[in-house]
């Protein structure tokens, strides 16, 4: 049965890669985001680091208390890549790629 479905997918849709090698199409069945996450940082309000200039003594208390600056903490998502499941001839196979897939994936085969 495998090598008529090569036959047939060598007829139809595949392109030789090499001497004893095919590719052919696979259809996506899953796709799932491979996420990093990280916690940021950031000062929102008058976080200003410049002293002021001058001996004014109440700027220079506002300066050093800041009372309008403040951290938040955030936590980011950043897309790594994608979990992949594909069939070919019947069997559910898993890969990684940096892309989203479209609704097929190229799969070489090797050519007994």
């Amino acid at each position: 049965m495998i090598r008529h479905l090569l036959t047939v997918l060598i007829l139809t849709s595949g392109m030789a890669a090499s001497a004893g090698e095919l590719i052919v199409h696979s259809r996506v069945v899953d796709v799932q985001p491979l996420t990093q996450q990280e916690r940021v940082a950031t000062e929102v309000g008058d976080c200003d680091p410049l002293r002021p200039a001058g001996n004014d003594l109440i700027a220079l208390l506002a300066w050093d208390l800041r009372t309008d600056c403040r951290v938040v903490h955030e936590t980011r998502h950043t897309v790594t890549g994608y979990r992949v499941v594909h069939v070919v001839d019947g069997r559910r196979l898993e890969r990684i790629v940096d892309e989203p897939p479209g609704k097929t994936i190229p799969v070489r085969l090797r050519l007994h």
